[in-house]
């Protein structure tokens, strides 16, 4: 096991090991420069190739996308954007599910039992309402009608929708917050978490 130069006294310390930089690298970059050049490249409000995701089944049942895609200036590429960005980081959502030592802690065992023993330091009463919050949050963000905020103008400037949609998408969120939820699911069982 290869160790960085600042660990070497410290030898059971699983911080220390090499992280997972390409599993990283595929759950997090790879999908987010396809959404970047998605968001830059795909037509204002045409279709592209003969598809045009404005009319798909999910651009229009999910309320935060459909709020998205009409108050657009750029209608087809925010389809395009959001629709496919549920596709592209369903890996991490799978990952951080099955193995969140990996996509949730980067692959630190130290900062995962860390969290574990600060949650499960806490009464049970703010444990569960943490829980409660993570599924509370991807409501919203399922019900919002496409908020965008002043600094980040997501209808109006691609270059923000290439950088930012994925703070403000229903699937990166709700992907980030069921992995929270999972994250407190495991915490509380006090299961024995993985060492790769």
């Amino acid at each position: 096991m290869r160790r960085n130069d600042n660990c070497a006294g410290e030898r059971s310390d699983k911080f220390c090991e090499k992280k997972p930089w390409g599993l990283i690298a595929a759950v997090y970059v790879a999908p987010y420069l396809m959404l970047v050049a998605i968001a830059f490249y795909w037509p204002s409000d045409s279709e592209f190739l003969g598809i045009d995701f404005r009319s798909a089944w999910l651009a229009y049942n999910v309320p935060s996308i459909s709020g998205y895609i009409e108050n657009s200036k750029f209608p087809a590429a925010t389809a395009a954007y959001l629709v496919l960005s549920g596709v592209l980081f369903l890996p991490y959502l799978l990952l951080g599910i099955v193995n969140p030592i990996s996509v949730v802690f980067f692959g630190s065992y130290r900062s995962m039992m860390e969290a574990r023993n600060k949650a499960n330091s806490r009464p049970l009463f703010v444990r569960l309402l943490a829980f409660v919050y993570c599924f509370a949050m991807i409501w919203i963000m399922w019900w919002q009608p496409g908020y965008q905020f002043g600094w980040l103008p997501i209808n109006d400037q691609r270059w923000a929708l290439a950088f930012g949609g994925v703070l403000l998408g229903f699937f990166t969120t709700s992907y980030f917050w069921l992995n929270g939820a999972a994250v407190c699911v495991r915490c509380f069982l006090k299961p024995t978490f993985e060492r790769k």
